[in-house]
Parts: C-alpha cells; sequence; structure tokens
C-alpha cells in the first residue's frame, strides 16, 4: 500500500513539473474551393483546367516544419539529414516537380 502511495506521488510530481501545453493556432480555411456542387442535380462548372487555373493562381501552402517549433538542434540537424538521404522522398520531389511543370505547360497550352 505505501509503496502505491509514492508511486502515485511520483507520477503526480511528473506530471506537475511539466511545461503548459500550448497549442498552435491552426489556419483552415472557410470552404474546400474543389467542393462545388456535390447534389449532382446541375452540371458541374468546375472543369479540371478551370480548377487548375485557380490552383495555379495562388500561393503555394506554408511549409509545416512544425519540429522546429520545439526548438531542439539535433531533431533539425536529424530531419535534415534524413530529408536528404531519403530516395522515397527525392521521387516524390522529383514527380511534383513534373507534376508542377506539367501543369504550367498544360496552361500556356494556346491550342
Amino acid at each position: 500500500m505505501r509503496s502505491a502511495f509514492i508511486l502515485s506521488l511520483a507520477l503526480l510530481a511528473g506530471c506537475a513539473s511539466s511545461p503548459g501545453y500550448r497549442s498552435t493556432a491552426l489556419h483552415l480555411p472557410a470552404s474546400f474551393r474543389e467542393a462545388r456542387d456535390t447534389s449532382g442535380s446541375t452540371p458541374h462548372a468546375a472543369t479540371p483546367n478551370a480548377i487548375a487555373r485557380e490552383s495555379a493562381d495562388q500561393a503555394p501552402p506554408p511549409r509545416s516544419d512544425y519540429w522546429e517549433q520545439l526548438g531542439d538542434t539535433t531533431l533539425n540537424r536529424l530531419i535534415a539529414e534524413v530529408v536528404r538521404a531519403n530516395q522515397d522522398v527525392q521521387a516524390a520531389e522529383a514527380r511534383v516537380r513534373a507534376t508542377r511543370s506539367e501543369r504550367v505547360r498544360t496552361l500556356l497550352d494556346l491550342t
């Protein structure tokens, strides 16, 4: 019984000594621009080209390097090293760059 009491006091002391949790602000759009009319009662006015033009006109989304807010230089260094060495990420980045350049090419196509 005494050991359970000491253990519970140790757990409470550990929780009390931790810093307070602060949540970060999250910016969410009021609605998704691709979700035009889902009822199916009217013809869908948003063609793929119109959606591509709207997407191309907008600025790129902000980076989500949330771990940098922790202020841990070792974690930042390790994540940077993993990103540089990860061939899956490099292949995905190459596909994204190719898709973006293809999108720009189709938007500039005058035929």
